[in-house]
Formats: C-alpha cells, structure tokens, sequence
C-alpha cells in the first residue's frame, strides 16, 4: 500500500510537472524547481520517519533496560 501511495505521489507530481512545462520557458523553470522542492519535501518526510521510528526503539530500549534493572 505505501509503495502504491509512493507511485500515485510521483504520477501527480509528474503530472504537475509536464503540465507547468507546457506552457512556456518561465513556467519550464517554474516545474522543474516544484519538482526540486516536492522531491526535498518527500525526502525530508521521509527522514523525519526514520529518525522518529529510532527514537522509539531508542524509548524501548531505554524502558527495557530500566524493567531489567
């Protein structure tokens, strides 16, 4: 399911993309920086997840070893 959420993102993205570019050199530019910005904006999600999903082991971890204790 997020695999086909991922595609759907990146087919709407696309989209928007070549919709921007049609229409002229500055709206070319216009779509290629959307595209920069959306591209950063996914790849920052996606490391505010990862970093997220640590912190929890990290709390886990923690409450573990304070249960053993």
């Amino acid at each position: 399911m997020i695999h086909e959420r991922k595609k759907d993102e990146n087919d709407n993205l696309l989209t928007a993309l070549r919709e921007t570019q049609s229409e002229g050199v500055t709206q070319e530019r216009i779509g290629k920086l959307y595209f920069i910005i959306m591209l950063s904006r996914w790849q920052e999600a996606s490391v505010n997840k990862k970093y997220d999903l640590v912190l929890n082991e990290v709390r886990e971890l923690r409450n573990e070893c304070l249960v053993a204790n």
